[in-house]
């Protein structure tokens, strides 16, 4: 029998390979400005980031934050509380782009956080991620698919063709128009 990874997500340390992070940095102006949710030997090369207290930091409050964010969150048991502050962060006018898995759609929290009117576009990733272990290497067995979501608030239109442009390669862009939502 196959072994697949562990699906509780014990091991949520699972870095973004440059086949995501090269064109995020392209769509931020060749630097990821902000980087909320990083390791401390930063992968992504972020002007600013932080590797511990990205949940307690006010992010719209960071000048760089506020040119343009990347969020990679743990998959595990955390990631309900960071999507809970992606949206919040977003709705403060933080253009956001975060990379989580294509999964949960049926969750409550979900359809209230990551489906939020502040989504402007996702890029469904063709194939699983390759993410990488801390030190080097491959981590084997990612059992999700991926969807990158950008989020903003101020409907800048130029922002469009660029995540287009950017994305494209990586699999099917759609621009989500939330029509209607459960009655809470």
């Amino acid at each position: 029998m196959a072994n697949l990874v562990d699906k509780q997500c014990k091991d949520t340390v699972w870095l973004t390979p440059s086949k995501i992070l090269d064109p995020v940095r392209t769509f931020f102006g060749e630097q990821i400005p902000f980087d909320p949710c990083t390791e401390p030997d930063n992968p992504t090369n972020a002007k600013s980031w932080l590797c511990q207290g990205g949940i307690e930091h006010q992010w719209y409050q960071d000048s760089l934050a506020m040119e343009g964010t990347f969020v990679n969150p743990p998959y595990g048991s955390a990631i309900k509380i960071w999507i809970e502050k992606i949206n919040l962060e977003s709705q403060m006018g933080v253009p956001i782009i975060a990379l989580l898995p294509a999964s949960r759609w049926e969750q409550k929290y979900w359809q209230d956080n990551v489906l939020s009117d502040t989504l402007k576009f996702m890029c469904l990733i063709r194939s699983r991620v390759s993410f990488l272990k801390p030190g080097g290497g491959i981590a084997k067995g990612n059992p999700y698919p991926s969807i990158l979501y950008f989020y903003e608030n101020q409907n800048r239109l130029w922002f469009r063709p660029k995540f287009y442009d950017c994305f494209k390669h990586l699999g099917l862009i759609l621009c989500p128009q939330i029509v209607s939502r459960a009655p809470k």
